[in-house]
Parts: C-alpha cells; sequence; structure tokens
C-alpha cells in the first residue's frame, strides 16, 4: 500500500514522489518490488520501468540510470563538471517526460544500496525540480543503504522490512498450509524466527515432501541446499554456473561454461530468475537471479579449485 500510495500522490499532485524500502537478507525486498510493479503494470495507463543496480557499477558514473533508461547520461570526458552535471540532468528529465505522456511513470530500482553517486543526485533533483513529471520512485536497498539513500527527498517515505511477528508468521504459514496441524505451524515459525523467506521455503518443502516439521532443515543455507538438490540437475548445473557471475548472468556465459540453458524456462516460471529487457552486453541474453543468498549457496558449492578456473 505504501508503494501504491506513492504512485497515487504522483498522479493526483503531477509531481515526483520518493519511496524507499529497506531490508536485510532474505526479508523480501526483491519479491516486493516485483509484486508492486505487477500491481502497477494492470493500469494500462501507467508505465513501469525496472532496474537493478549492480555491485560492479557502483563506482560507474550514472551506470545504473543508464541501463534502466536506455539513455546515456554522462557527457564527453572534455566537459566541464558543472556542464555535464547539466547535461545529464537535461538528459534524465527528456527520457522521464516522454516516458510521462501516456500518464503516470514507476521508477523501480532494486539492489539500490549499490546505487551510483551520480545517478543517485541526478534522482535527487528530479525529486526536487522536476514538479509537473508524475513519477514514483521506488528505490529497494540492503539497510547499509540507509544513510545514503535516506535524504533523496524531504517528503520521502522510507519503510523497513523486519521480521514478522509470530502471529503474521503464523497467519502466513496457515494460508499456505490450510491442511497442517496446529502444532507443526508453532514449529515452522519457531524455526523462522519471522524471515518471510524462511516461512516460505519451510512451507514449500513441508508440502512437498511431507515427513512433519522436524524433519525439515533448520537453517536458511541448509534450505536453500535442499532446494538446490530438489531440482533437475540441468537447473542446478545452470545456477551454480551463474552464480559465478554474480546475481546477474548472460544466458551465452553460463552456456559457455557447460550449463544446459533449455533449463532457463523451468526457471523463470519457478520465479527463481527473470531475463531483462536489455542487456549491458550487446548481443547477449542477460537475467537475474532472484535471491542473493540463493548465489551466495551455489557458488559455495563449488571447490576452491574449480571455482577459480572458471573464474579465469
Amino acid at each position: 500500500d505504501l508503494l501504491l500510495d506513492g504512485l497515487a500522490r504522483a498522479e493526483r499532485e503531477q509531481r515526483p514522489t520518493v519511496v524507499v524500502v529497506l531490508g536485510g537478507d532474505a526479508m523480501g525486498r526483491s519479491r516486493l518490488c516485483a509484486e508492486a510493479a505487477a500491481i502497477a503494470r494492470d493500469r494500462p495507463e501507467v508505465t513501469v520501468v525496472t532496474g537493478r543496480c549492480a555491485v560492479e557499477q557502483a563506482g560507474a558514473p550514472f551506470a545504473a540510470l543508464d541501463v534502466t533508461l536506455g539513455v546515456a547520461l554522462s557527457a564527453a570526458a572534455h566537459v566541464e563538471a558543472q556542464a555535464a552535471i547539466d547535461h545529464a540532468r537535461d538528459r534524465l528529465r527528456a527520457a522521464l517526460a516522454t516516458r510521462c505522456e501516456s500518464g503516470p511513470v514507476v521508477l523501480t530500482l532494486d539492489d539500490a544500496q549499490h546505487l551510483d553517486p551520480p545517478s543517485r543526485a541526478a534522482l535527487a533533483w528530479v525529486a526536487a525540480h522536476c514538479d509537473d513529471l508524475p513519477v514514483a520512485l521506488w528505490l529497494f536497498a540492503h539497510d547499509e543503504a540507509r544513510d545514503a539513500l535516506g535524504a533523496l527527498s524531504p517528503a520521502q517515505v522510507t519503510r523497513s522490512l523486519g521480521p514478522l511477528d509470530p502471529t503474521s508468521a503464523r497467519a502466513l504459514l496457515r494460508h499456505a498450509l490450510p491442511d497442517a496441524p496446529a502444532v507443526d505451524l508453532d514449529t515452522l515459525a519457531g524455526r523462522a524466527d519471522g524471515n518471510p523467506f524462511v516461512l516460505e521455503e519451510l512451507a514449500r518443502m513441508y508440502r512437498d515432501e511431507g515427513g512433519g516439521a522436524d524433519a525439515l532443515p533448520v537453517s536458511v543455507e541448509a534450505l536453500l541446499q535442499a532446494r538446490l538438490y530438489r531440482m533437475g540437475r540441468s537447473a542446478r548445473r545452470l545456477l551454480k554456473r551463474a552464480a559465478i557471475f554474480g546475481r546477474q548472468a548472460w544466458v551465452e556465459g553460463v552456456e559457455a561454461l557447460g550449463a544446459d540453458v533449455a533449463a532457463l524456462p523451468s526457471l523463470r516460471e519457478a520465479g527463481l530468475v527473470a531475463l531483462k529487457a536489455r542487456s549491458r552486453l550487446p548481443g547477449c541474453r542477460e537475467f537475474v537471479v532472484h535471491g542473493g543468498s540463493l548465489v551466495d549457496v551455489a557458488y559455495a558449492l563449488w571447490p576452491d579449485a574449480r571455482r577459480a578456473e572458471l573464474h579465469a
């Protein structure tokens, strides 16, 4: 509701609004981003532009906005500093204004803890000076970005995603497992410690495997390892090779490392990966693996020596 309220205000007041959502690992930031964007897309007059900030681009000026909006905001190297800033602002405003011609715009940036400083400053400028553009800026970031993203706009709304309280945790489990005994729901809720991701994984394993709550893994890492090994061999091999690149990888790259890319559709259907509309490598198809923790666990499955060979 907080995000959609921001969109409603942008549309009603015909000016930019900013909502920043913070949260730790596995607290559901990326899922919230995707679900809110999907709801906004259901309105035909709303244009939704989604992006993800890559850690390797954190030091590249305007990298996040260049890739997300498909525009080059940086000026030529010989241009003086203020002229380069004005150039970037003009290009950014023009790109947003074009998209606003048919209605309000939602611009989402996930993993915004990696947002490069020039892009961050440009978004702050949009919030402060583009009063005629109905743009809802939604930024999703790790808690570590609280200071960096806390002052984009004096009117911004910032919220933190934390663990669910016991009542909410049990309600989520009851919705997912309507026929499970109350004692099993209590066991699962206590084991998850309010973590939404762990709750959903435990519910999925309970439903798929049976055996009762006591038979399920007791840690996030163990849950993810179990999920990887429950996948087909081709899907697991693809994710392990995608992890060599990080959360964002390329179809052609994982194929070159020995993955069977025919497994990609099943991973997309399961909500584990998503193809990007634009790739940072021309001629290659880029995709995102949802869940940094899943990438970390898949990466850790490689022996050190083999991992080094693949990076080479």
